[in-house]
């Protein structure tokens, strides 16, 4: 008795198979363009903005992250699918982004399907990265409205550490450093000996 039951059992268990892995489906796309010494190919930057911009335009996409910014040009970024698109939907922005063709001499080129985008700003230096190249408005300061008193002193981030801007009354250049909290700026330069710099950006 004993022995048959063994025997059953190893028949069952010879004919059984591991059950199928679930698939991860993907439902983003990752790109980065970047230049390898000389400046990156711009033309190759504005094809990828184009078809970017198309399938946001269209509703293919309702998620489009910046991970960074390349020294000599260029960028790493993240495009997600709005939730009713397909994977044909996926393929075809793959496919349209596999047919720019950079210059290699000058630009490196990566195109890769992803479950998702990665929303979290990993580390500092990607914070500073994401700041680049972007432009801000003094709205208040101390409570007092700045927006009624033109012009409107503004904020540009030129790079991962260097800021410039318009004071109301003159330009201005200046050091700057992030460090999760707050933006601490130095070395301040500006035309007109009468300086309105901002000292210190708090982030909210």
């Amino acid at each position: 008795m004993k022995y048959t039951a063994l025997c059953i059992t190893a028949f069952f268990l010879s004919h059984l198979t591991p059950a199928p892995a679930i698939a991860q489906t993907n439902r983003a796309i990752e790109i980065s363009i970047f230049g390898i010494g000389p400046a990156v190919d711009s033309e190759a930057v504005r094809s990828v903005q184009r078809v970017i911009g198309k399938a946001v335009a269209r509703g293919i996409v309702d998620n489009y992250i910046t991970y960074g910014y390349g020294i000599e040009g260029g960028s790493s970024s993240c495009i997600e699918l709005s939730p009713n698109q397909d994977d044909r939907s996926l393929l075809q922005l793959e496919r349209e982004l596999l047919q720019i063709q950079p210059n290699p001499a000058t630009t490196s080129y990566n195109v890769k399907t992803v479950a998702a985008c990665n929303k979290q700003v990993t580390n500092l230096v990607q914070a500073s990265e994401q700041l680049a190249d972007t432009q801000w408005l003094l709205e208040d300061l101390g409570g007092t409205s700045a927006i009624a008193n033109p012009p409107q002193p503004t904020l540009r981030f030129v790079s991962t550490n260097r800021i410039e801007g318009q004071g109301g009354c003159n330009q201005y250049s200046a050091n700057s450093q992030f460090d999760g909290e707050q933006i601490t700026i130095s070395n301040q330069y500006c035309l007109i000996l009468k300086q309105e710099v901002f000292k210190s950006i708090q982030i909210l």
